[in-house]
């Protein structure tokens, strides 16, 4: 059972919101990387997936796909971290 399930679904809905809207902060300091690989992390956990390997394997994947169609095949820049990446 996952936290998801328990909640009403008010509380999910804001429970996505504020995932979102964090995300979409977090993106000015952390950059696109950092910020989506958590993101779609805590999201899955939260959806109530526990595998590690699933864990790792969709959000390297998803964040590394959207890089690659966004910043190198149609040339729109992505945020950068204050790290430089």
């Amino acid at each position: 059972l996952s936290l998801h399930d328990a909640l009403p679904i008010s509380a999910r809905l804001f429970v996505f919101i504020a995932g979102i809207s964090a995300y979409l902060t977090a993106m000015h300091w952390l950059g696109f990387i950092i910020t989506t690989l958590v993101f779609i992390a805590g999201m899955m956990f939260y959806l109530g997936v526990r595998s590690k390997k699933l864990m790792i394997f969709v959000p390297v994947c998803l964040t590394a796909l959207i890089y690659l169609m966004f910043d190198v095949w149609l040339s729109i820049t992505l945020p950068v971290s204050m790290f430089g990446f």
